[in-house]
C-alpha cells in the first residue's frame, strides 16, 4: 500500500468513521450495511476493497478523467464511508492537482451534503491538500461562510500531516478568532496520531466553545497508537471535564484493541464517576470481541443506568456478530435490563439478516419491548425491500401497524420511489395514507419544488398537511438551505408560516442569512416569532457585527428587535469578547444595556473565561456579579472548589437573606455537577453546606440525580442520612425517578418517604405505575397501603385494572 493511501486511511479513521464532520451529516450506524467497520489494517483493508461492487476500475497507474457524477455513483454503490473515501482515493492517486482542484470547484456543494457526497468532497479537499496546499489554501480563502471555516479547517489539517509548521502559522494568522480555534483543533487532532505531545501542546492554547469537549478525539487517536502514554498523560491532567473527556476517547480506543488492560486500567481510576465512565465506553467494542467477558465484567458495575447503558452497548455489538446468541444471553437478563438488550440487538440484527430478526422479535411479548424491536426491524427490512416490509407489516395487529409505517415508507423512497408513492396512494385509512405520504414528502428533493407541492395537495387540510409542511422545512433546511429557502417563497404566506413555525429557519439563515431575512420579512404572521429574527440577526453577526447590531436595532418589533440584539451580542461577545464588551457598555437604555452585557459575557467566558474573570475586576453592581458567575462556572469543570467559593461569597452577600437570585441558584446547580464529577464527598459536602433555599435544593437534587445514575446504593445511603426537608425530599424524589426501571420496589419505598405531599403523590405514582409492569400484585398491595391521597390511590388502581 502507498504511503499516501495510509496516511488517508489513518485521516478518514480518525475524522470520518460515521461521526458528524463540522455541520455534515454521515450516516448512522444501521446504514451502511453489513459490511465491518474500516481498518487501518492493510490485509482487511484490501479484503474490503476487493470485495466492493466497483464499475469503474482503472488501469493502474492512469489519472482519473471522468466527473463528479462518476465518484458519486461509486461512492453509493460501495455504501460505506470510509471504504468509499479509499477507494476513490486510489482512483485520484495519480490525477494531477490542477484536474482535482477543478473537481473541488465544479463540486455542487452545499450545506449538510448527505454523507455519500460528503465523503467525495471531503477526499477531493484532502487529495488537493496533498498535491497543492498553498492553492487550496488560496482558493479556501475567497469562499464565504460557513464554508470557509469548514474548509479552511479541514486543508490545513490535511495539511499538518507533511507541514505541521507551516500550517500551524497559517493557521495563527486567521483573523476570525472562531476560524482560528476551528483550525488550531484540527490541526491537533492530524497531528495527535504521530506527534500526540505537540498536539495536545497546541490543543491547549486554543481557547475554543468545544471546551473540555475537544481532548476526546485527540486522546482518542493517541490511544490508538499508544493507550498506556495517553493514559498517564490525561491522569496527570488536573482534575475536571477536561480530564475526564480525554479518558472517554482514551478507553473508546483502547478498548478496539486491548479491552482486557483497557478494563484492568479502568478500573484502578480512583474516583468512581470517572471510573464508571471509562467502563462504559469499554464495553462497545468488548461487546464485539469478546461478548461473554465483557458481560460477566459488567456485572461489577451497581445497579442504575450506567449499568443498563453498558449492557446496551455490548448487546448491540454482540448482535452484529452472533445475534442468536446474544437474544439467548438477553433471555436471562432482570426485565428492565432485558427490554433495553431487545432494543439494541433488534436495531443491529435489522440491520444485517430482517427477515430472521423479524421472526425473533414476533416471540417477545409486546410488554417486553417485542412491539417497538418488530418496528425497529420493518424499518430496517424496508432499505433494501419495501415489498417484503410492507407485507410483514399489514400481519401486525392494526394497534401496532401506526409506528412502522412512516419509517418504511421513508426508507422504501429512497430507493423505488414509484413502488413507494403507489403504495402510500393505495393506503385505505385516511390517518395511514397521510402519514405515508408525508414520509414520501421527507425523502423529495427541492429541485422538484412542483411535485412536491402537487404532493401536499393530495394531503387532506388540517394537522397532517400543516405537520408535513413543518417536517419539510426542518429536514430539508439541513441539507438543502436554498432549495428550501426557494421553496419557501413559492408556498402562500399561510403555508409558508405554518412551515417555519418550529424554527427551521435558523439552519437557513446559517446558510444565507440575507435571504432568510427576506423570506421573514414577506411572512407577516412571523413578527410575533422573535427567536426566528434573532437567529438570522446572530448569524449576520458572524460576518459584521455591528452591521448586524444596526439590523437588528432597526427591527419594528420589540420583541424580536430585544432577542436579535442580544444574539447579536452574544455572537460578537464570542469572537472578540474586549470589543464587545465596550459596545455593551455603551447602551443608553438600561435594559438593553443589561440583557447586552449579559449575553457578551455569557458568550465570551465559553472561550475565554481567564479574561472574564480578569474584567470583573474591573466591574462593578450586576455586571461585576454576572462576569464573576459565569466565568467561574466556565471554570468549575478544572477548579470546582474555587467556583463554589465565589457561589458562596455571592449568596452571603444577597441583601440580608433575601430570596436568591435564579442566576445564583443555577451557578450552584452548575458547581455541584462538576465537582461531583471530581470528588463526591466534597461536592454533597459543599451542598450541605449552602443556606436553606432553593441553591441548595437545586445542588443537593442534581448531586443526587447524578449519584443515582453512577452508583444508586451510595446514592441511597446518602440520600438517608439527609435531615428532613425540601433538599432531602427533592433527593429522595430524583433516586426515586433514577431507580425505578431498575429496582421499582425500592423506587416505591424511597418515594413513600418523601414529606411533601404533593410531591409523595408524584413520586409514588410514577414508582407504582413502573412496579405494576414487573410484578402486578405486589404493586397493588404497597399502593392500598401507601401514604397517599384518595384521589391518586383511586386513579392508579384504575390505571392498573385498564393495564390488567
Amino acid at each position: 500500500m502507498s504511503a499516501p493511501i495510509a496516511r488517508f486511511m489513518i485521516a478518514a479513521a480518525c475524522i470520518g468513521g460515521g461521526v458528524a464532520l463540522d455541520r455534515y451529516l454521515l450516516p448512522p450506524p444501521h446504514t451502511v450495511g453489513t459490511v465491518a467497520p474500516a481498518s487501518t489494517d492493510n490485509k482487511s483493508v484490501s479484503a474490503a476493497l476487493s470485495s466492493a461492487a466497483d464499475e469503474t476500475v482503472r488501469e493502474k497507474g492512469k489519472p482519473f478523467t471522468g466527473g463528479i457524477a462518476e465518484l458519486l455513483r461509486l461512492a453509493r454503490q460501495i455504501n460505506d464511508y470510509q471504504r468509499a473515501q479509499i477507494r476513490i482515493f486510489q482512483l485520484l492517486e495519480h490525477t494531477p492537482a490542477a484536474d482535482i482542484a477543478k473537481l473541488v470547484r465544479d463540486f455542487p456543494w452545499r450545506m449538510n451534503l448527505p454523507w455519500q457526497e460528503n465523503g467525495v468532497y471531503q477526499t477531493l479537499l484532502n487529495r488537493w491538500a496533498d498535491l497543492d496546499p498553498a492553492a487550496a489554501l488560496a482558493w479556501a480563502q475567497t469562499l464565504t461562510k460557513p464554508r470557509i471555516s469548514q474548509t479552511l479547517s479541514q486543508i490545513l489539517g490535511n495539511y499538518a500531516r507533511t507541514d505541521p509548521e507551516q500550517a500551524i502559522a497559517f493557521a495563527r494568522k486567521i483573523s476570525n478568532v472562531t476560524d482560528r480555534n476551528a483550525a488550531l483543533e484540527n490541526i491537533a487532532n492530524s497531528l495527535a496520531s504521530t506527534d500526540p505531545r505537540r498536539a495536545l501542546s497546541i490543543m491547549n492554547s486554543v481557547k475554543s466553545r468545544n471546551g473540555e469537549y475537544r481532548f476526546y478525539s485527540l486522546y482518542s487517536t493517541w490511544a490508538a497508537t499508544d493507550p498506556e502514554a495517553a493514559h498517564a498523560a490525561a491522569m496527570a491532567m488536573q482534575k475536571g471535564r477536561a480530564r475526564a473527556n480525554a479518558m472517554q476517547g482514551i478507553f473508546s480506543s483502547w478498548a478496539a484493541s486491548d479491552p482486557k488492560a483497557a478494563n484492568a486500567a479502568a478500573q484502578a481510576i480512583p474516583e468512581a464517576g470517572l471510573r464508571h465512565q471509562a467502563l462504559s465506553a469499554i464495553f462497545e467494542s468488548w461487546g464485539s470481541s469478546d461478548p461473554q467477558s465483557a458481560l460477566a465484567a459488567v456485572q461489577i458495575l451497581p445497579k442504575g443506568q450506567a449499568k443498563i447503558e453498558a449492557l446496551g452497548r455490548i448487546f448491540s455489538s454482540w448482535a452484529g456478530t452472533d445475534p442468536s446468541a446474544a437474544a439467548a444471553a438477553a433471555a436471562s437478563l432482570p426485565k428492565r435490563e432485558r427490554q433495553n438488550a431487545i432494543s439494541y440487538i433488534a436495531g443491529s440484527w435489522g440491520a444485517n439478516d430482517p427477515a430472521a430478526a423479524l421472526a425473533w422479535a414476533k416471540t417477545i411479548p409486546a410488554k417486553e419491548g417485542g412491539e417497538w424491536a418488530v418496528s425497529n426491524i420493518l424499518s430496517q427490512q424496508a432499505r433494501t425491500d419495501g415489498p417484503a416490509a410492507v407485507a410483514a407489516w399489514r400481519e401486525l395487529p392494526a394497534s401496532q401497524r401506526s409506528n412502522p409505517l412512516r419509517e418504511i415508507v421513508n426508507n422504501w423512497m429512497n430507493y423505488d420511489r414509484e413502488g413507494a408513492l403507489a403504495f402510500a396512494r393505495s393506503l385505505e385509512r385516511p390517518q395511514d395514507k397521510a402519514s405515508a405520504l408525508s414520509s414520501c414528502l421527507r425523502s423529495m428533493d427541492f429541485s422538484e419544488t412542483t411535485e412536491i407541492n402537487a404532493l401536499l395537495a393530495e394531503l387532506p387540510q388540517g394537522q397532517p398537511r400543516q405537520q408535513a409542511l413543518r417536517n419539510l422545512a426542518e429536514n430539508r433546511a439541513w441539507q438543502d438551505p436554498e432549495g428550501t429557502l426557494d421553496w419557501l417563497t413559492s408556498l402562500s404566506e399561510m403555508d409558508r408560516a405554518t412551515a417555519l413555525k418550529e424554527g427551521s429557519l435558523g439552519q437557513l439563515a446559517y446558510s444565507n442569512p440575507q435571504k432568510a431575512a427576506e423570506v421573514l420579512k414577506n411572512t407577516p404572521e412571523m413578527a410575533s416569532q422573535p427567536n426566528q429574527w434573532s437567529m438570522i440577526a446572530g448569524q449576520l453577526a458572524g460576518d459584521n457585527p455591528a452591521a448586524a447590531l444596526a439590523w437588528a436595532e432597526a427591527l419594528e418589533t420589540p420583541g424580536a428587535r430585544k432577542q436579535s440584539i442580544e444574539n447579536v451580542m452574544q455572537t460578537w461577545g464570542r469572537d472578540n469578547g474586549p470589543e464587545a464588551i465596550v459596545r455593551a457598555q455603551a447602551f443608553t437604555d438600561p435594559a438593553t444595556k443589561k440583557s447586552a452585557l449579559s449575553a457578551v459575557i455569557n458568550s465570551w467566558a465559553d472561550v475565554d473565561p481567564d479574561a472574564v474573570l480578569k474584567w470583573a475586576q474591573t466591574a462593578s453592581g450586576e455586571a461585576r456579579e454576572m462576569a464573576l458567575l459565569r466565568g467561574s462556572i466556565r471554570k468549575a469543570g478544572d477548579d470546582p472548589a474555587s467556583s463554589a467559593a465565589v457561589v458562596d461569597s455571592l449568596i452571603a452577600g444577597n441583601n440580608g437573606g433575601e430570596k436568591t437570585p435564579s442566576r445564583f441558584v443555577d451557578a450552584a446547580s452548575d458547581v455541584a455537577r462538576n465537582w461531583f464529577s471530581q470528588d463526591t464527598a466534597a461536592a454533597s459536602a459543599w451542598a450541605l453546606q449552602l443556606p436553606e433555599g432553593d441553591a441548595r435544593d437545586n445542588a443537593v437534587r442534581v448531586i443526587a440525580e447524578a449519584w443515582t445514575s453512577l452508583d444508586a446504593v451510595a446514592a441511597s445511603q446518602w440520600v438517608q442520612q439527609l435531615p428532613p426537608g425540601r433538599g432531602r425530599d427533592f433527593a429522595a424524589q430524583r433516586l426515586s425517578e433514577g431507580i425505578a426501571d431498575s429496582d421499582p420496589e425500592s423506587a416505591f419505598t424511597w418515594a413513600s418517604s418523601i414529606g411533601d405531599d404533593s410531591k409523595r403523590d408524584d413520586a409514588v405514582r410514577r414508582a407504582a405505575q413502573t412496579w405494576h409492569n414487573v410484578d402486578e400484585n405486589a404493586a397493588l398491595a404497597a399502593v392500598m397501603q401507601a401514604r397517599i391521597s384518595d384521589n391518586v390511590r383511586k386513579s392508579l388502581l384504575e390505571q392498573f385494572d385498564k393495564n390488567d
